[in-house]
């Protein structure tokens, strides 16, 4: 159960996780449907659509952001270049798959849990893909 924003009260770290790809994604489906799944769109130098710094704002409401990691297929996303450094953000490079272009692999989200679960300094974790932020808090 993810809490309401406005309800939460910071303690710990809190961890960002990104599914950039599938985040900016989601941004160009909701402007023209179907539009990133055409291969003259996709495979090409995309225009930023993901307000980056809202985002982080957000997951820094939880409390200190300690682990701000994005995977993506870097090579058309560029125009990011200048917001990302600033954001301090862990880029990943993932390179395409042919059966599922648009999936972070199951290791990214193993990952993501290792280091926030078990390293036990992480008392919040935010995952941002396909326009959600998913929260989880632990105990």
């Amino acid at each position: 159960m993810v809490p309401a924003l406005n309800a939460v009260v910071p303690t710990g770290s809190v961890a960002l996780y990104w599914d950039f790809e599938n985040l900016h994604a989601g941004l160009v489906e909701a402007v023209d449907p179907g539009a990133y799944a055409r291969p003259d769109n996709r495979f090409k130098v995309q225009e930023p659509l993901v307000n980056v710094p809202a985002v982080i704002a957000l997951a820094a409401s939880l409390g200190p952001l300690s682990i701000n990691r994005a995977y993506c297929n870097w090579q058309f996303f560029g125009r990011y270049r200048e917001v990302l450094l600033e954001s301090a953000m862990d880029l990943v490079q993932l390179f395409p798959r042919a059966a599922a272009p648009r999936t972070v692999p199951t290791s990214a989200c193993a990952s993501m849990r290792w280091k926030t679960w078990i390293a036990g300094r992480i008392s919040a974790a935010s995952w941002s893909s396909a326009g959600t932020v998913t929260s989880r808090r632990w105990p």
